[in-house]
């Protein structure tokens, strides 16, 4: 087994939120930052993505257990998904991939957080803001981030809010 493993540290760049009862998505960040592959071309060399967390007020850290039967997170590729998101769920998680000669890690922390009372929204969560350019009457703002949330079939209704 491959005993050093590359261990890129706690990714703080990564400051993910989530809200307490939403089902939510989190990419591992080896893909997005560190490795310069993907993660289908690091799964046909033979790589396993394996995902670890501490929880918060804990220090060891634990793989993820998929398979109990009253589990609400599942792992799809390189996506960690929350069916739905719960506030013991905040802590440090840690995606590694690894074979028996090489291994490479990150952890970044995830914080679940509950909604302000009567709104769909916490005040301690700021909005992520866009600058938009809009050259030409038929360009389109594209909702972010929602992928996976619903089937591939189906084209979603999507509100704007001011």
């Amino acid at each position: 087994a491959a005993e050093r493993c590359d261990d890129w540290g706690v990714d703080t760049m990564k400051q993910i939120q989530i809200y307490d009862g939403e089902p939510a998505k989190i990419k591992c960040p080896l893909f997005e930052t560190f490795l310069k592959y993907n993660y289908s071309t690091a799964h046909s060399a033979g790589l396993t993505l394996i995902w670890y967390r501490i929880g918060q007020d804990r220090d060891l850290e634990e793989p993820i257990n998929f398979r109990l039967p009253d589990n609400h997170i599942s792992k799809e590729k390189d996506t960690l998904w929350f069916w739905p998101a719960l506030l013991n769920d905040t802590g440090n998680y840690t995606c590694m991939l690894r074979n028996t000669t090489y291994c490479s890690k990150v952890a970044f922390p995830l914080e679940v957080v509950p909604k302000d009372q009567h709104s769909c929204v916490s005040h301690s969560i700021k909005p992520i803001e866009e600058m938009f350019y809009l050259e030409h009457d038929n360009e389109k703002i594209v909702c972010p981030d929602i992928d996976g949330f619903y089937p591939a079939s189906v084209t979603p209704t999507i509100k704007w809010y001011l």
